[in-house]
């Protein structure tokens, strides 16, 4: 019996260090590497701590376990492998201020998705920072016009990022401009559209009542009455902006009769 344990334990690391084989360790985020591992260790059906432990020490470079010597030589009863995981990673990875400070000073949008922006900053941020903290300095990031639409919604982030990425697709150009584009032609349209429905509801008005409020009925084209109104503009062939603004009127609509009235010396 004791035999047949010894030969299963052999076997297993055997079959940890065949289907283990992770990249290079990088140093620029050893956080990130280790997942890589973990991935593989539980892709193998790997689980016990020693197995663990000796699978890194039996891949990783000797100049990287150099910073973990004591730990190798004497490892602890237990918890031996989140105990190297987490020298190396105070070795090599970025302190928590480094982080923070990435986060707040030189994390930009660029030319990235608002998604891949949320993600590095939440990665910096490595749950330290309260989540309404984060969207706000995530949506500094964005463009003006894109956080002016996702001020009137009320979502969650994630939800914001991909709205934003889709803001985005529609309205590409300079990620980086404050200049508020097609929010602005929209905007600027829909004010037109309401210009025109109101001039034209004055028009029928204008045209129905007539000048001073009675009903009056258009001359006869063969009267000289009729040839002396057409030789002076009357409110119904004056359009709504210079009915409403005078002379101070730039947006005349034709078809339009307004002379500006002449100066006197």
């Amino acid at each position: 019996m004791p035999e047949d344990n010894f030969e299963d334990a052999v076997t297993t690391v055997q079959v940890a260090r065949l289907a283990v084989k992770p990249p290079p360790f990088w140093k620029p985020d050893p956080r990130l590497w280790f997942a890589q591992v973990e991935a593989q260790f539980v892709r193998s059906g790997i689980s016990t701590d020693e197995t663990k432990f000796y699978a890194i020490v039996a891949e990783v470079d000797s100049a990287i376990l150099a910073h973990a010597s004591d730990i190798i030589s004497a490892p602890p009863a237990t918890n031996k492998y989140n105990t190297l995981k987490e020298r190396l990673i105070d070795e090599f990875g970025e302190s928590t201020e480094r982080r923070l400070k990435r986060l707040f000073e030189t994390c930009e949008l660029n030319d990235r998705k608002p998604t891949t922006l949320l993600r590095e900053m939440k990665e910096l941020a490595n749950h330290r920072l309260d989540k309404q903290i984060l969207k706000s300095l995530w949506m500094r990031r964005l463009p003006v016009h894109v956080q002016q639409i996702l001020a009137t919604l009320k979502d969650d982030v994630e939800i914001f990022a991909q709205k934003a990425d889709d803001i985005l697709d529609i309205s590409p150009g300079d990620k980086l401009s404050t200049i508020d584009t097609e929010d602005t032609r929209a905007t600027l349209a829909d004010l037109v559209s309401r210009l025109d429905r109101i001039e034209s509801e004055n028009q029928r008005n204008v045209d129905h009542i007539g000048y001073g409020g009675r009903q009056k009925a258009p001359p006869s084209r063969s009267t000289p009455a009729a040839r002396s109104s057409q030789s002076r503009p009357t409110q119904s062939n004056i359009c709504w902006y210079h009915q409403a603004f005078g002379e101070q009127a730039n947006k005349c609509r034709p078809p339009c009769a307004y002379v500006r009235p002449h100066s006197e010396n």
